[in-house]
């Protein structure tokens, strides 16, 4: 009897190991998609990349940027890639943190690092671009291929934030209207800038500090959330 119960015990421990580790698989892979696959920005699809992240992770439509940055190398190869998104459950928001790094000493090259927040409130909100609108206008401006430019800069940084009532960041600024990139030109009807502003930074002397040639492309409105 007591060899029976022995065995019956040890079936136990590995059925329970087999369901654990089950799990924990399931957990890694997700923890394992990356956002996007490819090497090079300009041979990504981020709009498409977007969707099947989104699937695989059961975003809602009303899922919302609350920051997004990824550096690239002058010619589109991703370096890093970091974004938090903002979903309201109820009365509480919850919060999807997402990086991953190619160059970063903390995590080793193919790693990625995601977590989750839960939170009372969340500033600013209302003043969140929809992730989906967002991908889609971020994949917009890919197609003009204005994330890098040929410089002496070694690496560009693009982010974006919440709307702003009024953009004092030096350089150039652009209009996305459909799938067209238009100049505003100093002094016109658009000044002072407000709205999402999507910028693009070269780094100077190793770090990104805005001036004459940081490019800021206005991607949407308020009145559209």
């Amino acid at each position: 009897m007591r060899i029976k119960k022995s065995y019956f015990i040890l079936g136990v421990i590995l059925v329970v190991a087999f369901i654990v580790g089950i799990l924990s698989e399931d957990k890694l892979k997700k923890e394992e998609t990356w956002l996007f696959n490819e090497k090079n920005v300009y041979e990504t699809n981020i709009k498409d990349s977007w969707s099947e992240f989104k699937k695989e992770h059961e975003f809602s439509n009303d899922a919302r940027i609350g920051e997004f940055s990824m550096t690239l190398s002058t010619v589109g190869d991703f370096e890093s890639v970091k974004f938090r998104l903002v979903e309201l459950e109820g009365k509480k928001y919850n919060i999807f943190n997402y990086q991953d790094c190619s160059t970063c000493p903390e995590l080793q090259d193919g790693e990625i690092t995601i977590w989750k927040e839960k939170a009372k409130s969340i500033k600013n909100y209302s003043e969140l671009m929809k992730a989906d609108e967002f991908f889609e206008k971020l994949q917009e401006v890919n197609q003009q291929k204005a994330l890098t430019k040929e410089t002496a800069s070694s690496l560009f940084l693009v982010r974006t934030r919440h709307w702003s009532d009024e953009i004092n960041s030096p350089g150039e600024y652009y209009s996305l209207e459909g799938n067209q990139l238009n100049k505003i030109e100093a002094g016109s009807e658009q000044n002072p800038h407000k709205g999402y502003n999507l910028q693009i930074l070269e780094n100077t002397l190793k770090d990104f500090i805005p001036n004459e040639n940081t490019v800021n492309i206005i991607i949407g409105d308020k009145t559209e959330q």
